[in-house]
């Protein structure tokens, strides 16, 4: 049931027969298809997101998480064995705020944050310290997003995520996207980011980003965050919120599968920070899902079209 502007306001569904799909079918699926990219999402049983990822590891395919939820996003924090990076097994996952609250929570209360052989070293090679802090508190009086991404622990909670999850894509609504990443060649990287202004420098290439900040730990890893503005959208245009953010994630796995596609080789377009291609990516990412605002539909289609 959505109202008058369009939002959800109640919603049921028996996802049992979802639940009930054997990991036999889907791993049959999988050796068929070779793919290189997953994406799976919350509706599905923990039992068969586990043998996913234990696919994945066999096979080499990238894996995409979609929470789905608030409250089925508990579910990731559920699988045993994720791995830590650089032998991490999911990729990227794209939570809303509150869902990133929820796998937060999940992984702190399955033990996750307990690791001290695994996890706590990638934790402590991303320099997370004070000057991190200082960062972000200068750059929350330019960008006030910032400020409340801090109050609302979202930093924290991405940071303790990375060393599980690398890339974290938070879908904020009307705040637009804020990636939260680990980056290798942190040095590199810091280098053409403006510490005054928080983007690229002029030598590099007309960033669609509104603030870039790098933070250089030990082993030249480092963390990258970098915020998408929302696109203008009036209220009166959007006709249902049912689907814009299962739009946005549809559109980002086309267009890393596409890019694969056109000979870019095994390198991964979305932790290419340096890359063009990567902000067009995600800002039409952003144009899906407004379409899918526009319409009655959870995918619009036509307007796909024309993109």
């Amino acid at each position: 049931m959505h109202n008058s502007q369009g939002d959800l306001l109640l919603a049921c569904a028996d996802m049992d027969i979802i639940e009930r799909i054997p990991s036999s079918h889907i791993l049959k699926c999988l050796q068929k298809y070779d793919p290189r990219y997953v994406l799976f999402d919350s509706n599905i049983s923990v039992e068969l997101m586990q043998s996913i990822v234990g696919a994945s590891m066999k096979n080499g395919f990238q894996l995409i998480y979609e929470p789905t939820s608030i409250v089925k996003a508990s579910k990731l924090g559920k699988l045993k064995n994720l791995g830590c990076f650089p032998n991490h097994n999911v990729n990227l996952i794209t939570p809303t705020v509150s869902e990133l609250n929820t796998i937060f929570d999940s992984f702190s209360e399955n033990g996750k944050f307990d690791d001290l052989d695994h996890w706590f070293p990638v934790l402590d090679s991303l320099g997370i310290n004070s000057q991190l802090r200082n960062q972000l508190d200068a750059a929350s009086r330019k960008f006030p997003v910032i400020r409340e991404y801090i109050n609302r622990g979202v930093f924290q909670q991405c940071f303790h995520l990375l060393p599980y999850l690398p890339s974290i894509l938070v879908k904020d609504g009307a705040n637009g996207i804020l990636m939260v990443q680990i980056i290798e060649d942190a040095s590199i990287v810091k280098s053409v980011i403006s510490p005054t202004s928080f983007n690229f420098r002029s030598s590099a290439f007309d960033t669609l980003s509104s603030f870039t900040i790098v933070n250089e730990g030990n082993q030249d890893l480092g963390i990258f965050i970098q915020h998408f503005p929302a696109l203008a959208i009036e209220e009166k245009e959007i006709k249902s919120v049912t689907g814009a953010g299962d739009s946005l994630v549809g559109y980002l796995l086309s267009g890393l599968a596409q890019y694969q596609n056109y000979g870019a080789g095994d390198g991964e377009l979305l932790t290419d920070v340096l890359n063009e291609e990567r902000e067009e990516l995600i800002m039409n990412a952003q144009r899906a899902a407004v379409l899918s605002l526009r319409s009655e539909e959870a995918v619009n289609y036509e307007g796909l079209k024309s993109m």
